[in-house]
């Protein structure tokens, strides 16, 4: 795989200035994942954990730099500049050796061994796996059973420049321990925009839910490629589920076409009628702050809208600085499950309102599955619509206020 890697290309050179934009004015051009997985008592409904025989640990880490240009005939093509991915496994030995064994399987396709670097290269790629029967430092105060080895696989390129300090973030979220939401309390549910007018006005918080609805999948999709839950939320480890490794070194092409989705579609999508609403409630003075956003896609940034990006990986707590506009009377959260950030709960301690727009499920193949709100509080409102629902809903309010003008 040489790099840069051309992954797509679109039909129009304004691509230019949405990535610009989106992308690079943000500092975003380094798509983060991060995910832990640990078999204990805690985590036995999804991780499999009978006994202390059972002590696997996964943790996997990747940072992907994208690039987009101008290629011929006025297109511009979007880039893979240089990945890096990071893999930490303790797992009994068995497992181990189908895991070695699988990827040297795949490693004998187009990858040559540097002896004396003790890395296997393919272009512009390298990737090392490193066994060992003594699990790390940072792991030292966990018991492990005897039968455990503990495996590093690390896939890189000589294009690939992270900030030192990003390494030691796998690290520092294993540290901050199971995330434990709070449990929910009963919020009211609303059925009018109306009743939101004496919270106005309200700065926002976006999760996926609007940016599903403008064409942009889920980021949870990338727990399918990358092995890290199974259809039904449960833990993948190493066994016969797990084969990230694999397709990875079989075909890193393949493999990085589909995990660019995220920023792919967010670049060819364009703003709903939700995001419209945001900009006109931003002019109107319903809407003050940066948006908060988990959202990679700057779609908010695109029609003109200051974010506040949460998702950081470098913070042991995971809960980010937030400053709340002084003039916010509540916090509108917009499609987004779970606080895992605990935005929510900072804002609760401003003394803001929380209100969640949410339709609390979703419809697949044509039937409606429930998918509740995590963990709103007793004092909450919980409008039951989705974000198009909403917009449509606000922009008749507006009508019926007259000038929009705030109550």
């Amino acid at each position: 795989m040489i790099l840069p890697y051309q992954i797509q290309s679109f039909n129009d050179s304004d691509f230019i200035e949405r990535w610009k934009n989106q992308f690079v004015s943000a500092d975003r051009t380094f798509f983060e994942g991060l995910w832990r997985r640990t078999q204990e008592k805690e985590t036995s409904e999804k991780s499999g954990w009978k006994s202390e025989a059972d002590a696997r640990v996964k943790i996997l880490y990747f940072i992907d730099e994208y690039d987009v240009t101008l290629i011929e005939n006025n297109k511009t093509g979007f880039y893979l500049k240089a990945p890096y991915l990071w893999l930490f496994l303790a797992i009994p030995v068995d497992e181990v050796i189908t895991l070695r064994t699988n990827c040297y399987k795949a490693l004998s396709m187009n990858w040559e061994y540097e002896r004396t670097k003790k890395y296997h290269k393919r272009g512009d790629l390298t990737f090392q796996l490193y066994i060992s029967e003594n699990p790390p430092e940072k792991l030292a105060a966990r018991h492990f059973p005897h039968n455990y080895q503990f495996v590093e696989a690390t896939l890189t390129s000589s294009k690939t420049k992270i900030p030192e300090y990003k390494y030691s973030n796998p690290w520092s979220v294993f540290k901050s321990g199971i995330r434990k939401p709070l449990p929910r309390g009963n919020p009211s549910i609303i059925e009018s925009v109306d009743e939101i007018s004496k919270y106005l006005p309200f700065q926002v918080e976006l999760g996926c839910g609007p940016s599903i609805e403008a064409g942009i999948p889920p980021l949870h999709v990338l727990h399918s490629l990358y092995d890290i839950t199974d259809s039904g939320g449960n833990f993948i480890f190493c066994d016969d589920r797990f084969s990230l490794l694999s397709r990875l070194l079989e075909n890193p092409e393949q493999f990085y076409c589909q995990s660019s989705f995220s920023y792919r579609t967010s670049l060819a999508a364009e703003p709903t009628t939700f995001y419209k609403l945001l900009w006109k409630l931003k002019n109107l003075g319903h809407l003050v702050g940066p948006v908060i956003t988990n959202n990679f896609d700057g779609l908010a940034r695109r029609v003109g809208l200051a974010e506040a990006f949460v998702r950081r990986y470098e913070e042991q707590s995971i809960v980010p600085d937030i400053d709340f506009d002084e003039n916010a009377k509540s916090l509108l959260v917009v499609g987004s499950h779970a606080d895992r950030r605990r935005i929510q709960e900072k804002a609760r301690l401003k003394g803001l309102k929380i209100i969640y727009v949410d339709p609390e499920g979703y419809i697949s193949n044509g039937k409606f599955y429930q998918y509740p709100v995590e963990s709103p509080q007793n004092d909450d409102f919980l409008l039951r619509m989705t974000a198009q629902e909403f917009a449509e809903a606000y922009n008749h309010y507006l009508v019926h206020v007259g000038n929009g003008a705030l109550p």
